[in-house]
């Protein structure tokens, strides 16, 4: 099988073990809402996400967290937004190598698409690669922080053991990010009331799934879904 630009994008998730040595913190979503809501302090929304977008190594775990859940709270947030790499970014995925004006296209096309996706994982590789492919290894470097960050701070919110310390995400496919990370194979998925458990492959740790707390996406996602329906009988 040939070595594609897609194979070689997963050498850049870090295989960690299960084993977490750092205590976690379940997210107080009231308390994130709340920080990143007033304007008058540096954890306001839009100062923190305008650092992330300058990849700013500066940022701190609890500043990714609340970056990340906090995003939960933005208009833009859309938890179950239509993938975008098998469209635009498609025609690189199987090229056996990219070309430097191939990483053109792909950081014009990731530097837009950040704005509104700033947490998809998928297009932060693409660009770590390309700025790599384009000797630009310190822009790669500050990327990668940023993209490791972000995952710090969902590998934070719990252990993934249990229903009761359950990883928190606020994309499904994140889910399948932090399976990865941790060197594990799906095998099948459920939801379980608030839940996603991913029933994992037998592996060295002798886990048999990955628990993720859903609760909040779910509740922004329908709460999301009732202002659009009335929105729409107001019209009729």
């Amino acid at each position: 099988m040939k070595k594609n630009f897609l194979s070689t994008l997963a050498l850049l998730t870090i295989f960690t073990g299960f084993a977490q040595k750092q205590p976690f913190i379940e997210p107080d979503y009231d308390a994130i809402k709340t920080a990143v809501s007033d304007s008058a302090t540096s954890t306001f929304y839009p100062v923190l996400m305008k650092r992330f977008l300058a990849n700013d190594v500066t940022l701190t775990n609890d500043e990714f967290r609340l970056l990340y859940y906090g995003h939960l709270y933005q208009d833009n947030y859309a938890p179950y937004s239509p993938s975008m790499e098998r469209n635009a970014l498609a025609i690189y995925l199987e090229k056996k190598e990219i070309s430097p004006a191939d990483c053109d296209m792909i950081l014009n096309y990731t530097n837009v698409s950040r704005i509104d996706f700033p947490f998809n994982f998928h297009h932060l590789r693409m660009a770590i690669y390309a700025l790599h492919v384009k000797g630009k290894h310190q822009e790669a470097d500050s990327l990668m922080t940023m993209l490791n960050g972000i995952i710090d701070a969902i590998l934070s919110s719990g252990d993934g053991k249990s229903l009761k310390t359950a990883y928190h995400v606020i994309y499904t496919p994140h889910e399948y990010e932090i399976m990865n990370k941790l060197g594990y194979v799906a095998e099948s998925q459920t939801l379980n009331n608030v839940w996603d458990v991913i029933s994992i492959a037998k592996n060295r740790d002798k886990i048999s799934a990955l628990y993720f707390n859903v609760e909040e996406m779910l509740d922004i996602y329908r709460e999301k879904a009732e202002k659009i329906n009335s929105a729409r009988k107001s019209i009729h």
